[in-house]
């Protein structure tokens, strides 16, 4: 049972500590979700992913997880969404760009 309770809470873990410690991310952060990929943009780098590039999308408490690798992900604060609506509309990008990658709340 501890081990199921470590799989659930380890990744929402990640973000919060990821969210509080990286320098890269305590700056603005831009992302630009679309058919063909994702457009992230700092005040240090831009870069372009598509979604093929991505392991899978797993939905926490606050936040979206964007897999590059079983280690390594994009975080995409819900918060960031101006509304309810604006968020399903991604995750319905989501579901239809990365089909049996996802695990988002429905």
């Amino acid at each position: 049972a501890a081990l199921v309770v470590i799989g659930f809470a380890l990744p929402y873990l990640l973000a919060m500590n990821t969210m509080r410690t990286s320098p890269m991310l305590k700056g603005e952060i831009r992302y630009v979700f679309g058919e063909s990929g994702v457009e992230t943009v700092t005040t240090a780098s831009r870069s372009q992913m598509d979604w093929a590039g991505f392991h899978r999308a797993v939905e926490i408490k606050d936040f979206i997880l964007l897999y590059m690798s079983s280690r390594v992900f994009h975080i995409v604060p819900k918060k960031a969404f101006a509304d309810g609506a604006q968020l399903e509309i991604f995750k319905s990008l989501l579901r239809r760009k990365m089909e049996g990658r996802v695990r988002l709340k429905p």
